[in-house]
C-alpha cells in the first residue's frame, strides 16, 4: 500500500503526491525551530513548500515522509489538507 499525501500546488490547485516524494525539513536556530514540508507538484513540477505546525508534522512523520537537513529558503508555500492511503 503507497501512502499519498494530498496538498496544494499555487498552480494547479489541489494534487496528491506520493509520501516517497515528500520531506519534511527541519530548522534550528538559537532560539526558535521550525517544520516545513517540501515537496514536487507531480503536475507540473512547481517546487511546493510550507511551513508546518506540531500536528500537521506529527502526520506526517506517522505516513512516513522523510527528515532532511535545512536547504535555502525557496518557493511559496501551498498547503498540506490530508493523507491518503490507496
Amino acid at each position: 500500500m503507497t501512502a499519498w499525501i494530498r496538498a496544494d500546488c499555487p498552480t494547479c490547485g489541489p494534487v496528491e503526491t506520493p509520501v516517497a516524494q515528500v520531506r519534511l525539513r527541519l530548522t534550528m536556530t538559537d532560539t526558535a525551530s521550525r517544520t516545513a514540508v517540501d515537496f514536487s507538484c507531480p503536475a507540473c513540477g512547481t517546487p511546493v513548500t510550507k511551513v508546518l505546525g506540531a500536528r500537521a508534522t506529527r502526520l506526517l512523520l506517522n505516513a512516513g515522509v522523510a527528515i532532511v537537513g535545512s536547504p535555502s529558503e525557496s518557493t511559496q508555500p501551498s498547503g498540506i489538507r490530508r493523507i491518503r492511503r490507496h
